[in-house]
């Protein structure tokens, strides 16, 4: 995969296949492409075929992300790629709850030691950022539901109450 970067615009993901050889070569050298390292292609793969359709904002982020780490020369280990990568959605899906902030926090938290453990576990079976996402959404999805029925339940316990 190639990264292309427009001024005023989210940088471009394009797969190296579109060109041939020689351009590919030629936009390489010239500086109007950045050749993307094969783990950030993972995470690059799967926000092309379904971040984008998750929230548009969490793929311009990742991919604004991923760009200014490959401009700057950082490298990331995979986990912790796959992992920073899926805390912007994750913060974005907590932040349309009524959650309170400190709950979010505590739930962000939580996801982060799990998920660590879960791509720690499966990473010598696929280590694919598909399923670490997978994983992600059912944990948060349910820990949002735990806290809805656990608040409701405290509320009607409340109102019997009185």
């Amino acid at each position: 995969m190639l990264m292309l970067f427009e001024v005023d615009a989210v940088p471009q993901v394009v797969p190296a296949t579109c060109f041939q050889k020689d351009t590919h070569q030629h936009l390489i050298i010239t500086g109007q492409v950045i050749l993307v390292a094969p783990v950030a292609a993972k995470v690059l793969q799967y926000m092309e075929m379904y971040g984008k359709k998750e929230s548009v904002n969490w793929y311009k982020r990742v991919v604004e992300f991923i760009w200014c780490m490959l401009n700057n020369g950082n490298q990331i280990k995979e986990e912790c790629l796959f992992i920073h990568c899926l805390k912007y959605r994750v913060t974005e899906i907590l932040g349309t709850t009524t959650l309170q902030h400190d709950t979010q926090l505590a739930i962000t938290d939580g996801w982060v030691e799990s998920a660590l453990d879960v791509y720690k576990f499966r990473a010598a079976m696929c280590g694919d950022m598909y399923e670490l996402a997978t994983y992600t959404f059912q944990y948060i999805n349910s820990c949002i539901g735990g806290h809805t029925i656990r608040n409701v339940s405290k509320k009607s316990l409340t109102s019997i109450a009185k």
